[in-house]
């Protein structure tokens, strides 16, 4: 699914009345909504601004980068998970380890991959 899909998801029966006072986040304006009208469990983001719950994390995806072209992919090898949408919501998550860009590549054009998340690893304290 898109974004976009996942916000109107997000909003269900309600989308069609709140689309033009919700942002690319999934953040509605309430000054323009009464919010009690909506049954929807919401978070507040700001003055005048609601989230619904379920969109917590949308604005970088909860970190995981999707891949869209070959531009997505990481420069520089990774640490990272990887992940692979398989149908509908259901996915598979697979070990963290290190990762070149052409691991990547090839895992993405062989269908094995759709999104990765990098793990940065940082030194202990103490």
């Amino acid at each position: 699914m898109t974004k976009r899909e996942i916000i109107q998801a997000a909003y269900g029966d309600y989308w069609e009345k709140v689309k033009t006072y919700v942002d690319e986040n999934g953040h509605l304006d309430v000054h323009w909504w009464t919010i009690n009208e909506i049954n929807i469990p919401f978070y507040r983001t700001g003055f005048g601004s609601r989230l619904p719950k379920s969109l917590l994390g949308i604005e970088n995806n909860n970190d995981w980068v999707k891949i869209e072209s070959i531009d997505s992919f990481p420069k520089d090898p990774v640490l990272c998970i990887t992940c692979i949408f398989l149908e509908g919501t259901s996915y598979k998550i697979g070990s963290s380890r290190n990762r070149t860009p052409d691991d990547l590549l090839r895992m993405w054009q062989n269908a094995e991959l759709t999104h990765y998340k990098i793990i940065e690893s940082k030194p202990p304290i103490y």
